[in-house]
């Protein structure tokens, strides 16, 4: 079932979104795995002994950096994506697309704090993200932090898959 928010869009509902962000995660795990054969993970960490303690303290600072560094590429390349061409690699496929509540192109701060959001909807035991099924609009918490919703843009609205 689809949502009408006008003559023109219609929101994409969870179902379609969290296929997206599958899609999504396998596409950005993919990209830090190439990064990865780039600028290369520690050296010795394969022989850290992960049940001793003060071995593990050692590696963390380590670890937490690259943890920095792989969230700070993701934010990156999603934005760039939000921004350009106003969807993901998941979300394109299902031609859906992240506008603002109006159905303009959201702007680059909107956008950001739509990413930053994710954290807080995640933080949340993921309830942000499963506010979307419930929600009239099919936002998230971080579409409402944000003033964003996601939409099918379809020449014809009867081309919109099914969603709830």
């Amino acid at each position: 079932m689809t949502t009408e928010i006008s003559d023109q869009f219609t929101y994409v509902g969870f179902r379609i979104r969290f296929l997206a962000f599958v899609l999504d995660s396998i596409a950005i795990m993919g990209l830090l795995w190439l990064v990865a054969l780039i600028v290369p993970v520690p050296e010795g960490l394969e022989s850290v002994d992960l049940t001793n303690r003060e071995e593990l303290m050692a590696i963390l600072p380590d670890l937490l950096s690259r943890l920095g560094f792989d969230v700070l590429f993701a934010a990156v390349v999603f934005l760039l994506l939000w921004n350009i061409i106003r969807s993901s690699l998941g979300k394109i496929l299902f031609r859906a697309y992240i506008v603002d509540s109006s159905g303009r192109k959201a702007g680059f701060g909107q956008l950001l704090i739509r990413y930053l959001g994710y954290f807080v909807s995640l933080a949340c035991f993921g309830l942000g993200f499963l506010w979307i099924a419930f929600d009239p609009r099919k936002q998230g918490w971080h579409d409402k932090f944000a003033g964003t919703v996601v939409i099918y843009e379809t020449r014809d609205q009867s081309e919109a898959p099914a969603d709830d």
